[in-house]
């Protein structure tokens, strides 16, 4: 089963630093049967699409505007990264809604402008799975999917478990992953795929991988080392032919 292995590079690595890394993972990705794509800083974007072009690897952004064009000083649109060559876009990541104050009705805003160039989202919702989470879930999803009609991956990360090392057990992951795809069915009239996020390792990915209800992964910290990240992307399908 192809899943959806997600590098979010998040504030590292320069352009060289990234060049370098596009280099020494395009042969290690050679046989991966799993889609994989790669998310550089803006900056990064299109010298990383140069050195990938041809390969099995896809270009991601890890944010894009609200807004098409206008006076929205150091916003990047999604007609910019549509026409640097970007195919996927991390949107509402636990991070920007921490630090930048981005709430569910901003982060549908930037779904539609994705969607409106062709780029694929990737939509975060983060939750512990305390009292309360299904309502939480479920009123997050129609805010943030309302008038979604194309293609579109929700990554579940459990707050307690982005950075920190502390993933989430496999059995509550995929309670919550089922529940997300039930209410997106409900909201949307077919079921969404859901990638999981929070501290995953190498030597973690295959359990969650093998899992069929999960249908891949947002990698963070463990993507930054080029060797670490193929190993999570080959590890659950891979042609050893």
């Amino acid at each position: 089963m192809e899943k959806l292995i997600v590098a979010n590079f998040k504030l590292n690595k320069t352009i060289a630093e990234s060049i370098d890394y596009a280099k020494k993972l395009r042969p290690l990705l050679k046989k991966c049967k799993n889609k994989v794509v790669v998310c550089p800083s803006f900056i990064s974007i299109e010298s990383m699409v140069n050195s990938l072009k041809g390969s099995n690897i896809e270009i991601g952004a890890q944010d894009c505007a609200f807004a098409e064009n206008g006076a929205y000083t150091g916003e990047v649109s999604a007609k910019m990264l549509a026409y640097a060559g970007v195919k996927y876009v991390i949107l509402g990541h636990s991070e920007r809604r921490e630090y930048f104050n981005e709430t569910c009705l901003t982060i549908n805003e930037k779904i539609l402008q994705a969607q409106k160039y062709n780029l694929i989202p990737i939509v975060c919702i983060s939750d512990d799975g305390g009292a309360g989470y299904k309502k939480n879930i479920k009123k997050e999803l129609m805010l943030m999917l309302a008038g979604i009609e194309k293609e579109c991956y929700i990554a579940f990360e459990p707050k307690s478990a982005i950075g920190t090392g502390n993933e989430m057990e496999l059995k509550k992951v995929q309670s919550i992953v089922r529940l997300i795809k039930s209410e997106s069915e409900s909201i949307l009239g077919s079921e969404l795929k859901v990638l999981y996020g929070g501290s995953i390792t190498k030597q973690l990915s295959s359990e969650y991988l093998a899992c069929e209800t999960i249908d891949g992964l947002l990698i963070g910290g463990a993507c930054l080392n080029v060797d670490d990240f193929a190993q999570i992307a080959t590890n659950s399908n891979i042609d050893k032919a």
